[in-house]
């Protein structure tokens, strides 16, 4: 388990992610992979101050995208391929599905058939990047890209679909599932809540890995 805290002023909010928590959010997340998302730390010893108004928005529209799928993602899934047995890992198999490359992904809450696509940073994403990770935007060479993935289908209907499988892949694939209940929503919520409460430009973030709640 891992505990965000996000403070502002003498206030704070602590944030209790479990494990399979953080790999649902990673796995469900609509951010770019070079944006920090809505955890904006992912290691103990660093503290972040980011835009309070900024973050109540991430914060506010991954809360209500997950809403809209809170019954499925009280489960963890896998993936059974044709004529394969089925597996409980994350999937990564390569296929083509209408015509695009893809990658078949599964894991706590999700189970999407997803492409990637890559755009070029902007002039003022790269300063912002050089920012935040306290280096000089000069030593940036080149274009350097981030990546988005863009859901194709999702398999957690539980139904079989064609692929077009590559180097000889599985033709077919479906999900498979068992119960893994999780309180996430409700915590999103929490932390709009406390978020929404103050008026103050910036929040302080960081991370106490490997959390051991007191008694």
């Amino acid at each position: 388990m891992n505990a965000y805290v996000y403070r502002v002023g003498l206030s704070s909010h602590l944030l209790l992610i479990e494990q399979f928590e953080g790999h649902l959010l990673v796995g469900l997340s609509p951010f770019a992979n070079s944006d920090s998302g809505v955890l904006v730390v992912h290691e103990s010893g660093i503290v972040r101050n980011v835009e309070r108004p900024v973050l109540a928005d991430k914060v506010r529209s991954f809360w209500a995208f997950l809403l809209a799928q809170e019954e499925s993602i009280q489960y963890s899934y896998g993936l059974a391929f044709e004529g394969c047995v089925p597996t409980g890992s994350s999937g990564g198999q390569s296929c083509s599905f209408n015509g695009e490359r893809a990658i078949v992904s599964c894991g706590p809450g999700y189970c999407h058939i997803v492409a990637t696509d890559f755009t070029a940073f902007t002039e003022e994403e790269m300063v912002a990047l050089a920012k935040k990770n306290g280096f000089d935007r000069a030593i940036l060479r080149g274009t350097p890209m981030h990546a988005t993935r863009r859901t194709l289908h999702d398999l957690r209907d539980m139904q079989s679909v064609a692929l077009g499988g590559e180097n000889g892949g599985p033709k077919g694939v479906r999900a498979t599932r068992r119960r893994k209940p999780t309180a996430i929503v409700r915590k999103l919520a929490g932390l709009l809540a406390f978020l929404e409460s103050s008026t103050a430009a910036t929040v302080e973030v960081s991370v106490v890995q490997r959390y051991k709640p007191p008694g």
